[in-house]
């Protein structure tokens, strides 16, 4: 997907400018509802609920595929903010080992928090409800750094 979209970025400059405003308004709207109790939300409110009682349901290792897939395609406009930025920044004639360095070091930054909450909640044995708790109470401070790290990775998409 990203050597793709490094095709497109070169192909097609003036969509950096539509990322960085994209990325912009992401972070901003995560500042703000990290600041706020409102909590602007992306997804409908009766959606995310039938979502969670579906996913909350799958036993069989078919429906946790099929649900797994359901949770990749609606949290991708959440978390493709910095990749687009990455790859926007890599169309722009990098060079080859810097092409090969960015998209490796932004996988092992995504995937990192969710290999260790992973293994965490394994070895330590805590349950989904504990690790719910957890993110009300630190939640918003979580938010408020990544909106300010994609206000910021958007900025330097624009300005280098």
């Amino acid at each position: 997907m990203g050597l793709g979209l490094i095709k497109v970025f070169s192909t097609l400059p003036f969509l950096r400018h539509l990322l960085v405003l994209l990325g912009i308004g992401v972070g901003s709207l995560s500042v703000i509802n990290s600041l706020t109790d409102r909590g602007v939300k992306l997804i409908l409110r009766g959606v995310g609920d039938t979502l969670l009682k579906i996913l909350y349901s799958v036993v069989s290792p078919k429906g946790a595929f099929l649900c797994g897939l359901a949770v990749s395609f609606l949290l991708s406009p959440c978390t493709s903010g910095p990749y687009l930025a990455m790859t926007s920044l890599i169309s722009r004639k990098a060079a080859l080992v810097v092409s090969l360095i960015l998209p490796t070091l932004y996988n092992v930054i995504f995937v990192s928090p969710f290999l260790g909450i992973t293994l965490a909640m394994h070895y330590f044995n805590l349950r989904t409800l504990e690790l719910k708790k957890f993110k009300a109470g630190k939640g918003g401070f979580m938010e408020l750094v990544a909106g300010i790290a994609l206000i910021r990775i958007s900025i330097y998409a624009l300005i280098s």
